[in-house]
């Protein structure tokens, strides 16, 4: 089995949420066309799912495997945070209780973090859905 880097690693943290090569490339400063050769190596091994455009067979998006379920929580809080107009953090974190402590819950602990810091931010700090969240909740609530 090969090993992997730290460009590798990385990777695989960026693709926790759906990344296009180009997001990836900016984010970790090495060339489109080595991000490539690394998705190609991390997708022989199954550790990521590269979806491609049809026509040209050109890598547009990538995730990691378990990503889908970190998408499918940030869509959930995205939809409560709708609901309620907007709500303190603490409010939040009743609503969405988390034991940051258990492994089993890095998908929740993935998806706070990027609806909270990731690029572009999805929420506001009194924790009331933006404008980049309702066009997320569009593309993906299906």
């Amino acid at each position: 089995m090969e090993r992997l880097n730290a460009n590798d690693k990385r990777l695989l943290e960026l693709c926790s949420t759906e990344k296009s090569v180009n997001q990836l490339s900016r984010e970790i400063g090495i060339s489109p066309s080595n991000i490539s050769s690394r998705l190609d190596k991390l997708e022989s091994m199954g550790l990521i799912v590269v979806d491609r455009q049809k026509t040209q067979g050109q890598k547009t998006r990538v995730r990691t495997k378990a990503s889908i379920k970190v998408k499918e929580f940030i869509v959930h809080a995205l939809q409560k945070l709708k609901e309620k107009g907007e709500m303190t953090p603490l409010e939040f974190a009743q609503i969405f209780p988390l034991d940051f402590t258990d492994e089993k819950n890095m998908d929740k602990k993935n998806a706070l973090a990027y609806i909270e810091f990731g690029t572009p931010k999805l929420i506001e700090r009194v924790m009331r859905i933006n404008e980049e969240g309702e066009k997320f909740l569009e593309e993906h609530d299906k």
